[in-house]
């Protein structure tokens, strides 16, 4: 035996059905909308945070060349800003670390390194840092790196967009799909 479905029934059951694949679709919508925000604000932090450790290492190491080219030297404060290098380094790695990446902190500390090193065998040349090669050409292959890590933080914004804006159409051509579904129950 058939049951009858009055057409009050079917008209119920087949707007129920419209509404209720219209708010799965605004909740998918809203929760990818939301996971994406989350996502890249945390990319862009991160990257950020590279880009102004970034500019202290810079800026440290200005003040060292400052120290170091002076003609009465303050090898106190040297090793304080020598010290203040390697702790903000050390803050670097630790980031690169937390976020599971590589921005190249641990290849900038090998340079800082090396750069010591020759500055403490050839610091006093009179030449100057230009004058000698091995020297000069430690502190370039230094600000290189540091450069590079500026450079690699600024693509991860670029791909952090780029990414958000990927995802951003995927959520609209589900959104545009679950409107379909919803004109065809409809």
């Amino acid at each position: 035996m058939k049951l009858a479905m009055k057409l009050r029934t079917r008209l119920f059951l087949s707007i129920s059905a419209l509404i209720t694949v219209a708010l799965l679709g605004l909740l998918l919508g809203l929760v990818s909308v939301m996971q994406m925000a989350r996502t890249q604000e945390s990319l862009i932090q991160h990257n950020f945070a590279i880009l102004d450790l970034g500019l202290k290492l810079r800026q440290n190491m200005g003040d060292q060349l400052v120290l170091m080219t002076g003609a009465n030297r303050n090898e106190p404060e040297l090793q304080r800003m020598q010290k203040q290098f390697e702790e903000l380094l050390e803050e670097g790695s630790a980031q690169d670390t937390q976020q599971n990446v590589r921005n190249g902190f641990e290849k900038t500390r090998g340079d800082y390194q090396r750069f010591i090193a020759a500055w403490q065998q050839y610091g006093n040349d009179p030449r100057g840092i230009r004058g000698n090669s091995q020297l000069s050409e430690s502190f370039d292959t230094l600000r290189n790196g540091l450069m590079d890590v500026h450079r690699k933080a600024l693509e991860n914004i670029s791909n952090a967009e780029i990414n958000s804006r990927d995802r951003a159409l995927w959520i609209a051509g589900l959104l545009g799909l679950v409107g379909l579904a919803v004109l065809c129950i409809g």
